[in-house]
């Protein structure tokens, strides 16, 4: 059997022409059945060999009894057997020249000294062909339509495809993730979860994903690194080719560590190193599950500010003041309007008592009228007073959604280079520097 290079086998399993779902069942609710049944689902376009012995076909595919009775050598194997099965699995899918295997079993380093025996074994049975998991959800390329993966997040008919790629050591946060990312219109390039990591571990996909020109941002969910020299290799590189890391690192507190240690059998390490680490390789660390979403969809835009200056327009003095004091604690300015830019504003407010010649820029029940917002963010956007602008509606975004979404409210805002924001409803939005 020829030796395969490492970022061939990757890219096959991110882009396989051919897939082999060992273990699929015919009965599509079941969650061996999944698998195939989102495959369909979702378009994809190359060959899927159904493995079960116990059936002829399997919605609609020819059903094959074992690996050895495969056609051809499958680019991925999907593997959903139990712990010990997966591993003769695996055995037969390399011994056939498969490129790569996800294992969706647990039981294994997670699962203690027995565990880490079968782990053990796993890993030697798969020889030079790669292997995703165990104790993984699998992964999912949405640039391409090809979901290798049993999690009920495909449920839904369409994915948004986009340019974030995630890599996660926790599987049910993928799915998480998943259907998070496609209620709020963020796209994402791929969803990769590497659990257990007996082979294949996150820098190798930070690695692959550095080169892939469907990705521009890379937002990892970490439990721990355990290899910290491949990582710094890897981070540094796409520090160079300017694709952004961003890091949401569980196991700050003593708790977490312990969780995290039991959920994919890995230390967590001390926090306060991790925050060191990331600082120095200049890797963006998120504290909240809204911020891994949010910094990312914001970093795709490619906008970079040009200074700390920052304009806040509020229909609610209260959440305007909540945004100016979380601003002020992480070292953004708000500084109230220049003269002549203060002079528009105040134009703007008629017979409305409105104060809008200060910072935050507060229309109260004024804001409620479109074209008054509309012209109001024209202005700010315009001025050279700020480098940013943060709009909040409150509440009323959500009887009147035309004020933040519709063609009156944003139409004929020219294009520009400075970043405006949005919330409406308003909710808590940390952006570090």
């Amino acid at each position: 059997m020829n030796q395969i290079p490492a970022v061939n086998q990757i890219d096959a399993l991110l882009n396989p022409r051919s897939i082999a779902v060992i273990g699929a069942s015919a009965d599509p609710k079941k969650t061996s059945g999944l698998p195939v049944s989102y495959l369909i689902k979702h378009g994809f376009g190359g060959a899927i060999y159904p493995v079960n012995p116990k059936a002829d076909e399997i919605q609609g595919l020819t059903c094959y009894p074992s690996v050895e009775a495969l056609p051809e050598a499958p680019d991925v194997g999907l593997v959903l057997l139990n712990a010990r099965r997966s591993i003769d699995a695996v055995r037969g899918l390399a011994q056939l020249g498969c490129k790569a295997a996800v294992v969706l079993a647990s039981g294994y380093a997670e699962a203690g000294e027995e565990g880490q025996d079968l782990q053990a074994q796993l890993k030697e049975a798969a020889g030079s062909m790669r292997i995703l998991g165990p104790n993984t959800i699998g992964l999912v390329n949405l640039t391409a339509g090809i979901p290798l993966s049993a999690s009920g997040a495909l449920e839904v008919s369409e994915l948004p495809a986009g340019s974030v790629a995630v890599v996660s050591q926790s599987g049910g946060i993928l799915g998480a993730l998943l259907s998070r990312a496609a209620g709020r219109g963020i796209g994402l390039s791929s969803l990769i979860s590497t659990s257990n990591e007996v082979d294949l571990e996150v820098s190798d996909f930070v690695e692959y994903l550095i080169d892939d020109p469907s990705t521009k941002v890379i937002a990892l969910y970490l439990e721990s690194i355990r290899h910290p020299a491949r990582f710094r290799e890897v981070a540094m590189r796409a520090r160079e080719a300017g694709k952004p890391l961003v890091v949401f690192k569980i196991g700050r507190s003593e708790a977490g560590a312990s969780a995290a240690s039991s959920h994919t059998g890995a230390l967590a390490g001390e926090d306060r190193v991790y925050d060191a680490f990331f600082r120095e390789l200049g890797v963006i660390r998120v504290n909240t599950f809204d911020e891994f979403l949010d910094v990312p969809a914001v970093l795709v835009a490619g906008r970079q500010l040009a200074g700390r200056r920052v304009a806040v327009l509020t229909s609610t003095g209260g959440a305007g003041t909540l945004i100016a004091d979380s601003l002020g604690i992480n070292g953004f300015e708000t500084p109230p309007p220049d003269q002549a830019t203060a002079e528009k504003l105040r134009a703007l407010q008629g017979d409305t008592p409105t104060a809008l010649d200060r910072n935050p820029i507060d229309v109260t029940l004024a804001g409620l009228q479109p074209d008054l917002l509309r012209q109001a963010i024209r202005i700010l956007l315009e001025s050279d007073s700020y480098d940013a602008l943060i709009v909040i509606i409150g509440s009323s975004g959500l009887a009147m959604p035309d004020l933040v979404v519709g063609r009156s409210a944003i139409a004929s805002i020219p294009a520009t280079s400075r970043c405006w924001l949005t919330s409406a409803p308003m909710r808590r939005i940390r952006y570090s520097a």
